[in-house]
C-alpha cells in the first residue's frame, strides 16, 4: 500500500466514525423528540390526576378553577400597574406643558429684548455716521 492510499484509508475511517457519531446523535435526538411528544400527549391525563391538599385526586373543575383564579389575579395586577402608569404619564404631560409654556414665554421675552437692542444699535450707528 502506498503512502497516499494509507492516508485515504485513514481519512475514510475518520469519516465513517464521524458518520456513526452523527447517526447515534440523530437517533438520540429522535428519542428525545418522541419522549417530549409522549409527555405533551399525556399532559391532560397528568392534569386530571393532580393531587389536592387532602391527598385526594382533584377534579378537572378544581384545576380549571385554580387556573381561572390565577388569571383573575394576574389581570387585576396588570390593570393596577397600567392605571398607575397612566397616572404617571398624565402627570408628566402636565409638567411638560407647564415647562413648555414657561420656556416659550421666556424665549419670547428674550426675542423682544434682542429686537429692541438691535433697533437701538441701528439708531446709534446711524447717528454716529451722520
Amino acid at each position: 500500500m502506498t503512502k497516499k492510499e494509507g492516508q485515504n484509508a485513514q481519512e475514510s475511517d475518520s469519516w465513517r466514525a464521524e458518520d456513526e457519531s452523527v447517526a447515534d446523535s440523530n437517533s438520540h435526538n429522535q428519542e428525545a423528540v418522541e419522549t417530549n411528544f409522549n409527555i405533551i400527549r399525556d399532559e391532560p391525563k397528568r392534569v386530571n390526576r393532580a393531587v389536592g391538599k387532602g391527598g385526594r385526586p382533584t377534579s378537572s373543575q378544581e384545576v380549571i378553577g385554580g387556573i381561572l383564579n390565577r388569571l383573575r389575579v394576574l389581570q387585576s395586577m396588570h390593570l393596577e400597574y397600567v392605571e398607575s402608569h397612566e397616572k404617571r404619564l398624565e402627570q408628566r404631560l402636565i409638567e411638560n406643558h407647564t415647562h413648555k409654556s414657561k420656556v416659550s414665554e421666556e424665549m419670547r421675552y428674550l426675542e423682544t429684548e434682542l429686537v429692541h437692542l438691535l433697533k437701538s444699535t441701528e439708531v446709534e450707528s446711524r447717528t454716529e455716521h451722520e
